[in-house]
Order: C-alpha cells, then sequence, then structure tokens
C-alpha cells in the first residue's frame, strides 16, 4: 500500500499536479505568492472590502446584535428577515426581478448550474490544476 502511494505521489509531482501548501501574505485583494504581488480572484475578498473598517465596524455591530453563529441552512432553520432585506436591496440595486444570496462560490454555482441545467444537457468545464 505504501509503495503504491509513494508512486502515486511520484506521478503526480511530475506532472506537476501534486498539490502543495504555498505560503501567502495577504493584503486586501492582494497576495504575495513566490514575492510576486498578484490579485486575489481565488477569495471573497477580489475587492478588498475585508479591510474596509466600516464593514468591520458593521460586522462586529451585527455580530453583537444577532450571534457570531452561522446557524443552519436557510431552507432547514427559515429565512432569517435579513436575507430578505439584502435580497431586497440588490434586486432594486440591480434593477433585477429578483436577487438570491450564497453563502459561497461553490453554492452559488451549484445553485446556478442545477437551476439551468436539465438531465440531459452536457456541461463542459476546465480541468487541472492552475498554476503560478
Amino acid at each position: 500500500m505504501k509503495t503504491e502511494l509513494t508512486a502515486q505521489l511520484l506521478e503526480w509531482e511530475q506532472k506537476a499536479q501534486k498539490r502543495q501548501l504555498r505560503r501567502a501574505e495577504a493584503s486586501g485583494a492582494t497576495v504575495i505568492l513566490n514575492g510576486k504581488p498578484m490579485l486575489n480572484l481565488a477569495s471573497n475578498n477580489y475587492l478588498g472590502l475585508a479591510d474596509d473598517r466600516r464593514l468591520i465596524e458593521a460586522g462586529c455591530e451585527a455580530m453583537r446584535t444577532y450571534g457570531a453563529g452561522a446557524g443552519a441552512s436557510r431552507l432547514i432553520v427559515g429565512n432569517h428577515p435579513l436575507y430578505e432585506r439584502a435580497e431586497a436591496a440588490l434586486k432594486q440595486w440591480k434593477k433585477a426581478e429578483a436577487a438570491l444570496i450564497f453563502n459561497s462560490g461553490y453554492t452559488a454555482n451549484i445553485g446556478v448550474l442545477t437551476a439551468l441545467i436539465g438531465r440531459d444537457d452536457l456541461v463542459f468545464s476546465m480541468s487541472g490544476t492552475m498554476r503560478v
């Protein structure tokens, strides 16, 4: 078993598919990788808003009011009025028919894809690891 795992790791390494953690220093929407500053489009902070003092204070106030727990799925425990307010504001701002907030890019992709594709549809996706 150990020999098989070692062989698999070596194969991935030779194909440049072995994933390893790299040290990254984040600052706003920028991340420093291998000494190079890069725009971090892989995080939820690509606009640099996580460092905005107004948002930090609003987040602290929200936690003082509502707590820090994420709770559970809206479909399980119910829809909090704050979601309704935020979605109504987004709907008005974007002049859209409706708005729906997802908690991550992954869940947004799952929600959008399952809404748009059917049983017999075919989806093509880029595969492989993008390297910096």
